[in-house]
């Protein structure tokens, strides 16, 4: 055989599918200038299995780390043992492996054996093959470099393999994060390429869908000659739309003009493909290889959508489909982080119970949504827009910016349906660098001052600064006061307000008022019912006012025996159980349910409030009579309030205020006293103050009246004094404003 014939090297376990551009190096390390003319000589024109071997050399061990750091990808190397020191090519062995070289095979050669005996350095150092320089002809070479290949080719298929499997067990690790499918695909592509033995070079494509839409294909990695993808390179690139199209809906691998596709799909239908650049036809047993690959990466695949469906149902409201409190948590999270935070405002348009009660929840939900929608229109890049905690939030770079967008969307009317809303927004703006606690403390913050906000200065926005903290370091303080109170049973007590005649001012029914000092101040019932509402102390205190009542009505004797009434609010009527727990209370203690009424609000008739309207039904078929506090303020329904067990209607004192001066108040009053008749029920003026309103009421025909004209609240134990005291005769004026209980 001519020295210039090519000389090729086949095996039956090796297909001739490398690429013929992909040489096998072999490093040959030689202080002797002869060893590398003759090694070079030796394997010219040479291919093992389908590859050419191309030789690198180095005459020395510093000239050779500086080598194998270029060139990592080294084969074999065959390494004189002999070249500054007797043994300085055995301790090179241990700086190659440390360098990095672990898959490539060391062959040793010498031409002294005596100075490096064969059994040692096979046992003592890290090499793969021993031979003299004198045994190693050509073909002798051509045979180790032959094995030695193999086993380099097995071994670093194998490791490529571990990368492989080791991000994508990184992949699952991570699945929390945000780009866990991408890691996820780099892997899927990093050990389909060492499967199949090429180099790493293609593309993994996502289907997914958002609001709604239908599912559309997203690149979310690629490499080799698809490192520059795009991401919308599915829709764009017409290569790859062909190579997606050609995987068709077969879940076995496709080979397709130079590339292996595999699909795969999940239980909501979504599907992920993985495209890799191979001219390789892999026979049947690597084929199965690649199904059981496929099995176990659409178990992955599994996993990583469910985790994504979940974190998607975890940042989004189920109703209105748009972003909620986790979300917001995120994104503040997120700005906290940066160098620039900027600025969180908070803003309400109202609760929205009160506008599903309002409108309706078809109604309320496309007013939401619109409200959303316009905010995010009128925010730029630099924004990001939530709805958090029954709330809406805007994030900003700037001040000018938040406060521009929500005036900008919230000015106008929302239309929905056949209904024009009006919209009061009431705003708290967060400077986010002024605080230093995490996410969710600014956000309970921001959501209490909000709530004041809206209750206090409805349709404004305020600064959440060092008042606006004082405030509500002073609600933090009233509701661990509330707390400590009623665990220690200290500082409450109840006032009576009698409701008078308004023909000859005789007391005919009294309401009990909690009353609460803490720390010597009387705090108003309109600041700490709300905290204890919050606090969901309400009932136990309803609880108290009800012993309270009970223990006075007892001593009462039955000629100056009248009705008390006790207030329930929403809180306490939406408690499951609560009717039940009164029956059984005023029955332990002895009280005749006719003796006691309850009065509650215009809530009750909500079309949504009904666990609240059912323990209404609950009380009064046990015999309490039930009054409807506050009429005409609320937004009840009046069909719905007709199916009520209402007994007494109190008219709210907004429309005897100004009832001799106002005609509309006037004839609204009128109204209401006339329906009063028209449903057979009592009726009850509050906030009576002059002899005036007095004498108006009593001629549009309402008997009972409660206010300063007759009596302030006095406290429970004072309260037969008056009884004793009150005059048959209409009172006198008492200056003064009338105060909410």
């Amino acid at each position: 055989m001519s020295d210039e014939q090519p000389f090729v090297i086949f095996d039956d376990s090796h297909e001739d599918d490398h690429s013929h551009n992909t040489p096998w190096l072999i490093l040959v390390v030689d202080d002797d200038p002869d060893v590398h003319r003759a090694t070079r000589f030796a394997l010219k024109n040479i291919e093992i299995f389908g590859r050419r071997l191309e030789t690198l050399h180095a005459y020395s061990a510093p000239e050779t780390l500086k080598l194998v750091a270029e060139q990592p990808d080294i084969a074999v190397a065959l390494l004189d043992v002999v070249m500054e020191t007797d043994d300085a090519g055995l301790k090179l062995t241990a700086q190659l492996r440390h360098a990095g070289l672990r898959d490539t095979r060391i062959v040793l050669r010498t031409g002294y054996p005596g100075y490096a005996p064969e059994l040692s350095v096979m046992t003592d150092y890290d090499i793969d093959d021993y031979r003299t320089k004198d045994e190693l002809t050509r073909t002798r070479l051509l045979s180790v470099l032959t094995s030695a290949i193999r086993s380099y080719s097995h071994i670093h298929t194998l490791s490529r393999s571990r990368t492989g499997l080791e991000l994508i067990i990184q992949g699952t690790r991570e699945v929390f994060r945000r780009d866990s499918l991408k890691l996820f695909s780099e892997g899927l592509l990093l050990q389909l390429s060492a499967l199949m033995s090429v180099e790493k070079s293609g593309f993994v494509c996502a289907e997914t869908q958002k609001n709604g839409e239908p599912f559309e294909g997203r690149i979310v990695s690629a490499c080799g000659s698809f490192a520059n993808t795009p991401e919308d390179g599915a829709r764009t690139d017409p290569l790859i739309s062909k190579l997606l199209m050609a995987a068709d809906q077969s879940m076995e691998p496709v080979f397709c003009d130079g590339y292996l596709i595999m699909q795969f799909h999940n239980d909501d239908g979504k599907r992920l493909w993985v495209v890799l650049e191979s001219n390789r036809i892999p026979e049947e047993a690597d084929r199965d290889l690649l199904r059981l690959f496929a099995t176990n990466i659409a178990i992955g695949f599994e996993n990583i959508t469910l985790i994504e469906t979940l974190d998607m149902q975890a940042h989004t409201d189920p109703i209105f489909g748009l972003p909620n409190l986790n979300a917001c948590t995120r994104l503040l999270k997120q700005r906290l982080r940066s160098q620039t935070p900027g600025f969180l405002a908070m803003t309400t348009i109202g609760s929205f119970q009160t506008l599903f009660a309002q409108y309706g929840p078809q109604n309320a939900v496309a007013l939401i949504r619109e409200i959303f929608a316009r905010m995010e229109n009128y925010t730029t890049e630099t924004h990001s827009v939530i709805m958090a905690d029954g709330s809406f939030g805007v994030l900003a770079d700037h001040c000018e910016h938040v406060t521009g967008a929500i005036s900008l969307a919230l000015s106008k009317p929302v239309t929905t349906g056949s209904l024009e809303v009006p919209l009061t927004p009431s705003t708290v703006l967060v400077d986010l660098s002024q605080r230093q606690e995490g996410p969710m403390s600014i956000l309970r913050d921001a959501s209490l001052a909000l709530m004041h906000v809206s209750q206090t200065n409805p349709g404004c926005c305020e600064m959440y600064d060092e008042h606006l903290i004082r405030l509500l370091k002073r609600q933090r303080e009233l509701t661990q006061a509330l707390h400590r109170d009623v665990r220690q049973s200290t500082g409450f007590s109840v006032c009576m307000q009698p409701k008078n005649r308004l023909s000859d001012g005789a007391i005919v029914g009294a309401e009990a008022l909690l009353r609460w000092k803490c720390h010597g101040e009387n705090i108003s019932p309109a600041e700490f019912i709300p905290l204890a509402e919050m606090a969901g102390l309400i009932q136990i205190l309803t609880v108290f006012v009800i012993h309270e009542v009970a223990a006075w009505l007892k001593d009462q004797p039955a000629e100056r025996m009248i009705p008390v009434s006790v207030n329930l609010s929403m809180a306490d009527l939406n408690k499951p159980g609560l009717a039940s727990s009164i029956i059984r209370t005023v029955s332990e203690l002895g009280i005749d349910p006719a003796q006691m009424e309850f009065e509650v609000t215009e809530g009750v008739a909500m079309e949504n409030a009904i666990l609240a309207a059912a323990q209404v039904e609950q009380l009064a078929a046990a015999g309490f009579h039930i009054s409807l506090d506050d009429f005409g303020t609320g937004y009840s329904s009046l069909g719905q309030f007709d199916r009520l067990p209402i007994s007494t209607i109190k008219i709210d004192r907004a429309f005897v205020k100004d009832i001799c001066s106002n005609r509309a108040s006037l004839n609204l009053a009128s109204v209401i006293i006339s329906m009063t008749r028209t449903l057979n029920v009592s009726c009850v003026a509050e906030g009576v103050e002059t002899e005036e309103q007095r004498q108006v009421l009593m001629r549009l025909g309402c008997n009972t009246g409660q206010g300063f004209l007759f009596s302030r609240p006095v406290p429970i134990e004072h309260f037969n004094e008056l009884l004793r005291t009150a005059s048959q005769e209409p009172p006198a004026e008492q200056p003064g404003r009338h105060e909410r209980r």
